[in-house]
């Protein structure tokens, strides 16, 4: 299992989404829907790529709603870190050996922060 461990800062508390969005532009299949998108990259003689899910076109992603960090209606500064459990093994029959995963997280009004890539990460199987 990977851990990563993002630290956020946000001036004016639009990250997170609530239970209740899921109308355009938060419902699934929309820009929003996500609203901490991580990529997975895998490095296959000394070049990185993101692997392709087998049977499809579709890269490998681990993208994931988080919920409003900031509970009130006013504008509000908030800050933290948030932990995402990511599988060693990502998709059955593929384990690389060394990955990095770039993330970024969106606020509500689908802005999205500067994106932050891991170092190398080495793995056992």
């Amino acid at each position: 299992m990977i851990i990563l461990t993002i630290n956020y800062k946000d001036g004016d508390g639009d990250l997170g989404l609530s239970d209740s969005d899921t109308l355009p532009p938060y419902n699934y299949g929309n820009v929003g829907f996500y609203n901490f998108l991580v990529s997975y990259e895998m490095k296959k003689n000394n070049i990185w790529k993101r692997i392709i899910i087998p049977g499809s076109s579709d890269t490998l992603n681990f993208n994931q709603r988080f919920e409003r960090l900031n509970k009130s209606d006013k504008v509000k500064k908030v800050a933290g870190t948030i932990d995402l459990r990511i599988p060693a093994s990502p998709y059955p029959g593929i384990l690389p050996d060394t990955i990095r995963l770039e993330c970024k997280m969106m606020d509500r009004r689908l802005h999205n922060s500067n994106s932050a890539m891991s170092n190398d990460i080495y793995l056992k199987h």
